[in-house]
């Protein structure tokens, strides 16, 4: 994918053109002077190294750069007619070149380990933080009996006990996504009445 089309929603359009400007350069020897060509090549160069802030970018071109000033150094000192001391110097040259590439590509590999995390994964896991507290906060609810163990029960306390049973079961099924109607009423609560209930 070009680098142009990806990043220009991001970077400012003048900062792209400065950076494949930069580049153009070393590109249109092997495309005949053809600048559409070597254009095209240097946004495919840069998109190998998947850039997407304004310093990724400037470390992709220097990766480029370097490099392709290394290999025309190389290839310069590969000629018969060039002097010996030339060659050593051209050389020495790409060796230079060549380490500031790696740096800058140790670098840019850096930048792209810390990269923040993509705000969809975090708009995730918002909701499922959000609905455990919901469901974890909220203790058992205890029938009238087993919170006032020498009182007598009353209608009062029977249709109490109902209402937060039938409270709970809202909630459940609302924290899991499920009609109240198939979640059943608390144990305690039935098992408490059947026993309390006069005979």
């Amino acid at each position: 994918m070009s680098v142009v089309a990806a990043l220009a929603t991001t970077i400012p359009a003048c900062i792209l053109e400065a950076v494949l400007g930069r580049l153009l350069p070393l590109f249109l020897p092997s495309t005949g002077g053809d600048t559409t060509a070597a254009r095209a090549a240097a946004d495919q160069m840069l998109a190998a190294y998947q850039p997407r802030t304004e310093d990724e970018l400037c470390l992709a071109a220097t990766i480029v750069g370097f490099t392709l000033q290394a290999l025309d150094a190389i290839g310069q000192a590969a000629s018969q007619e060039v002097p010996l001391t030339r060659v050593l110097r051209l050389r020495s040259g790409a060796v230079s070149l060549s380490r500031e590439a790696d740096k800058a590509r140790r670098a840019l590999t850096q930048m792209q380990k810390n990269r923040q995390p993509a705000q969809p994964a975090a708009a995730e896991a918002e909701p499922q933080a959000a609905a455990a507290p919901e469901t974890a906060a909220a203790p058992p609810a205890q029938p009238v009996a087993a919170r006032y163990p020498g009182r007598p029960q009353t209608e009062a306390d029977r249709q109490q006990d109902l209402r937060i049973a039938e409270s709970i079961k809202r909630a459940t099924a609302r924290a899991s996504g499920g009609p109240a109607a198939q979640m059943p009423v608390p144990p305690a609560v039935t098992n408490q009445w059947a026993v309390a209930q006069p005979v």
